[in-house]
């Protein structure tokens, strides 16, 4: 098995990344992130080896390449193969993320050692097995930015504001997921966002929608700061016991993509006063001194699509950027 980095997270199943653990950070910077990596099903621990350049377009490029041996459900000694590519892109405006895999024989069974094991959530027993085998396999792209908006203008007692966003994106293949993340200030002395709400699109087909945030209070402090993520993901489950995605058939060869690199764009915000009339003698700026569009109200989407804080966040434990 192909060794390059060692690094720790817990290795449950990524469905979703909202709240703060990517949020915090500046008054204003744009980042991108992607790894590819090998773990095994309730781990807190995981290997890492992809190879990080910038191609000629400013993206951020990850690619991955590694190898398993082990005993498939049937006894038979096998060896699987992965391939991952992540490209990622932001702005202060756009968000381009695209994520794939490619696993090759994979295989299944039990008795095959661990490769990564570790069940301290401080990461500090994590050990690797290089005759173990991992029971998943995973690509996973990021591209957020952080920023402040200021209103100036006429803002009375109950106006709200909400941000507005549209995407466009394609998930083709088994445990291909998408999911973006907007957190909204105030920020508290960790720099913990007091808001946080996401957008899931989990099943594989297109997607192209424009998405809002709840309305919130403007108070007397007329500042509005955010950090917004998108995030692409394919996960290669072999482990039966895993509820999502389902596991591959063994043996079988796999392919997998979420490519949402057409944009998940940041439209404007919206103000509305305490009757919901549109409020549009005010300015917005941001903290690079840019004007912000005024936009109309959005309807807030359904629960379905629109989940609060937590609830995507399933196990994975990530560190946060500050």
């Amino acid at each position: 098995m192909f060794l390059s980095k060692r690094k720790v997270i817990s290795s449950c199943v990524v469905l979703g990344l909202v709240g703060n653990a990517l949020g915090a950070g500046p008054a204003a910077s744009t980042w991108t992130q992607g790894l590819t990596w090998e773990s095994n099903t309730g781990q807190y621990a995981y290997h890492e080896f992809d190879s990080p350049t910038v191609d000629s377009a400013g993206y951020s490029v990850n690619t991955g390449y590694a190898s398993s041996s082990g005993y498939d459900s049937k006894g038979v000694w096998q060896t699987m193969w992965f391939t991952g590519l992540t490209r990622n892109f932001a702005s202060y405006t756009d968000l381009h993320s695209y994520s794939d895999g490619v696993v090759t024989d994979p295989y299944y069974n039990a008795i095959n050692p661990l490769a990564w094991t570790g069940t301290s959530s401080d990461w500090s027993d994590t050990n690797y097995n290089p005759a173990g085998s991992p029971d998943n396999w995973t690509t996973l792209g990021f591209a957020g930015f952080n920023n402040t908006y200021t209103v100036g203008g006429n803002i009375l007692p109950g106006d709200t504001f909400q941000l507005v966003y549209e995407g466009h994106g394609t998930n083709v293949g088994p445990g291909a997921a998408a999911d973006m993340a907007v957190n909204i200030g105030p920020q508290d002395s960790k720099g913990n966002f007091q808001h946080s709400e996401g957008f899931f699109a989990f099943d594989p087909g297109n997607y192209n929608a424009t998405w809002a945030t709840h309305r919130y209070s403007l108070g007397s402090d007329t500042s509005i700061s955010v950090g917004v993520f998108l995030s692409t993901q394919v996960v290669f489950n072999l482990n039966p016991a895993s509820w999502w995605p389902a596991s591959l058939p063994e043996g079988i060869s796999a392919s997998a993509s979420s490519d949402f690199g057409a944009t998940a764009k940041f439209l404007g915000i919206s103000i509305v006063d305490a009757n919901g009339n549109p409020v549009n003698d005010v300015t917005i700026t941001d903290a690079n001194g840019f004007t912000v569009p005024l936009v109309a109200p959005v309807p807030v989407p359904e629960p379905s699509t629109f989940v609060a804080a937590g609830v995507g966040l399933l196990c994975l434990v990530r560190r946060r950027r500050k």
